[in-house]
């Protein structure tokens, strides 16, 4: 479990579609820094001082990423103690069949999932609520979005500016520049 409380910074963006019943108003949404990947998730994990180097946490990681399908797909769910359970559901077509004779999965199902839910069990509770409780929630940006032509091609920009000074009446730009 996190035992450091990093800031997680959280911005601000209003619903700009007006066919919804929430247009105008304001949510929160996380500041996304990135995605690590496995490498950099493994280097992570070696730098914490364990005793497994980055190699060791890559090889048992990657097993991980063969057998949790496998097993999956056989039907098992896997739980990771301490983080939490995957196990498989399916996504039926439109319709169904007329009777359970007609039925046939190949003809019925459009996909299977493999579905995740945290771990919330006392010790190592990973639900929405208590893994709150292990964030240091900070108010990030307030963002508005933007369509530009950039060759030709509608893009969407957002615009960031930072809480303290939106909240003391900064404005968003009313142009906003089309570069990548």
């Amino acid at each position: 479990m996190v035992r450091k409380k990093t800031p997680l910074r959280v911005n601000v963006r209003q619903d700009r579609n007006s066919a919804s019943r929430t247009y105008g108003m304001w949510f929160p949404y996380v500041d996304l820094q990135g995605t690590l990947s496995t490498r950099a998730l493994c280097a992570h994990i070696a730098d914490h001082g364990s005793i497994w180097t980055e190699d060791i946490v890559s090889g048992i990681l990657g097993q991980l990423k063969e057998c949790i399908p496998e097993l999956v797909s056989q039907g098992y769910g896997v739980k990771l103690d301490g983080l939490g359970i995957f196990w498989p559901t399916v996504q039926n077509k439109k319709g169904g069949a007329e009777s359970g004779v007609d039925y046939n999965p190949n003809d019925q199902i459009e996909g299977v999932h493999i579905r995740f839910q945290a771990d919330s069990t006392a010790l190592d509770d990973l639900s929405a609520k208590a893994f709150k409780e292990y964030c240091c929630l900070e108010q990030g940006y307030a963002v508005k979005p933007y369509t530009v032509t950039v060759d030709g091609k509608k893009k969407l920009r957002h615009v960031k500016l930072p809480m303290a000074e939106w909240l003391n009446g900064a404005d968003f730009p009313s142009t906003v520049p089309t570069g990548e």
